[in-house]
């Protein structure tokens, strides 16, 4: 009886094409234009006791999502499952957060958009994977954000040079 070995050199290549393939940014046209915020940003975002729209209850017969688009102009109060969840999420970017200092977060964001070799040349969900990873690392910047291969090192170098320093104060 002979034991044959599995082939797993499909696998390898198929696995090698994917990570080839986020080297290459393909974003519809509704994408193109869109905000992505880092998860310092949304943690400001819910923080902020001026943001209460996002806790409302619809009106009577409203029906859609609490907090929803459509129920923007009306509410009568707090939902408290709806507010239990945005508690946990603003606590989970809290958690995670590269700063909880709104001055740093924009400071952070300014700084990356700003940067002049790649600031018009990245796009929105780049620009808020840079600042949740915070990556010190030239070879961790590309393989977490693979779109990365298409800059050159040294304007990535300077790039992370820059936000390095910048968390430092």
């Amino acid at each position: 009886m002979s034991l044959s070995r599995p082939r797993v050199g499909p696998a390898r290549h198929a696995a090698a094409d994917a990570m080839r393939a986020g080297e290459h940014i393909q974003l519809g046209d509704d994408l193109q234009l869109a905000r992505c915020l880092s998860t310092a940003e949304v943690h400001l975002f819910l923080a902020d006791p001026n943001r209460t729209l996002l806790l409302r209850v619809p009106p009577s017969g409203g029906g859609g999502i609490p907090g929803g688009p459509g129920n923007l102009a009306g509410g009568t109060g707090p939902d408290p499952k709806h507010a239990a969840n945005v508690a946990k999420f603003n606590a989970y970017c809290a958690k995670f957060a590269i700063s909880t200092d709104p001055n740093a977060v924009v400071e952070l964001r300014k700084l990356i958009e700003d940067d002049p070799e790649l600031g018009n040349e990245l796009h929105e969900f780049e620009i808020a994977q840079l600042l949740n990873l915070a990556p010190s690392e030239i070879s961790d910047l590309r393989a977490l954000i693979p779109s990365m291969a298409r800059f050159s090192e040294a304007a990535l170098q300077d790039l992370v040079d820059a936000l390095l320093m910048a968390l430092r104060f």
